[in-house]
């Protein structure tokens, strides 16, 4: 990729940036973006027996061309505000979200790891890397507990949200987020555009210990991957056994072309017949009762992060549409 196009890869994840109003910006101890600076997440209080955190997405690096430049693939810098007109949960109003009235956790996203990384990379040259996604969100929850931001013991309804690479991190992240809150009894997942019908070359960019990251990602959440195939959809039966209490909800576009030619290496034909089909995402979640997925025909990459997207239609079900119903519990079918 281009530096031309790794820059509007850059801009397309902040052309909504505005300012957050009402949230409150707050440091974590210990937690570092991938360039070594300081990590801070976004908080906003509402009804404080319902929690929504929501993983931001953006990309993945895996070298000092992906994560510095030229080459670039993800945002590796501390976020400087909220990206609240790209975000499901900030957003705020009833048309827009399920989750309006939540309080509001929004994690930032800026290790190129999916929220999985646990090392320090050295990509030669003296350039560093930190990828320390999956330590910074054990440290966000450690911290906002213990100072109060957030009363576990008061959270009811908890929902994860995350869109691509925050998709990955809300299903990785999820079992130990739910653990945090006890008292939880509603409890909602919804994953929009991961991916997982890559190619059997997909691993091949990541470093031995990216890899070892992801894996050890995986396997906490019962999907036990094969580093020589990339088609992870047929594991999801064991992640929505896992997640048995959740109601959960897929979102992805059948030609995705950010995780079929950007990031996925396979072709767009490909995607989509692996994605109807019995193993793939839109088969498989036919038959689970708590997991749901939403297909449409389509190359475009994440729906619920703009209110145009929001309305695009699989099936009669817009993605908001389908998105209020895994919400509200109403798992009876897939879209496509």
């Amino acid at each position: 990729m281009s530096l031309k196009s790794g820059l509007i890869l850059i801009v397309t994840f902040f052309m909504f940036e505005v300012s957050a109003k009402g949230f409150q910006k707050i440091k974590i101890p210990n937690a570092v973006c991938g360039n070594g600076g300081s990590y801070s997440v976004f908080f906003k209080k509402r009804d404080s027996k319902k929690l929504a955190v929501e993983f931001m997405g953006g990309g993945a690096c895996w070298s000092a061309a992906t994560c510095y430049g030229p080459n670039l693939r993800a945002w590796f810098h501390q976020l400087p505000k909220l990206v609240t007109k790209a975000s499901l949960a900030a957003s705020g109003t009833k048309e827009e979200t399920p989750f309006y009235d939540h309080s509001v956790l929004y994690i930032p996203y800026c290790t190129g790891d999916v929220f999985a990384g646990r090392h320090t990379a050295k990509y030669g040259l003296g350039i560093k890397a930190h990828h320390k996604g999956y330590s910074n969100t054990k440290y966000i929850f450690d911290h906002l507990i213990k100072r109060g931001h957030i009363k576990a013991e008061s959270i009811k309804d908890l929902a994860l949200f995350g869109a691509s690479a925050g998709a990955i991190g809300a299903m990785i992240h999820g079992q130990e987020i739910n653990k945090r809150f006890p008292s939880a009894i509603k409890k909602t997942l919804i994953a929009d555009s991961p991916g997982l019908h890559w190619g059997n070359e997909f691993w091949n960019k990541f470093t031995p210990k990216m890899l070892n990251d992801i894996v050890y990602a995986m396997t906490q959440v019962n999907m036990t991957i094969d580093t020589h195939d990339g088609f992870l959809a047929e594991l999801l039966p064991e992640i929505c056994s896992l997640y048995g209490d959740f109601n959960i909800g897929f979102l992805q576009g059948s030609k995705d072309i950010v995780m079929t030619l950007l990031f996925g290496n396979i072709n767009t034909s490909d995607h989509e017949n692996l994605i109807y089909s019995e193993r793939g995402l839109f088969g498989v979640t036919q038959r689970i009762r708590n997991c749901k997925a939403w297909v449409p025909k389509t190359h475009m990459h994440t729906f619920l992060l703009t209110n145009k997207s929001g309305k695009m239609k699989a099936g009669k079900k817009t993605a908001i549409e389908f998105s209020k119903e895994i919400y509200q519990g109403n798992m009876i079918t897939n879209y496509r």
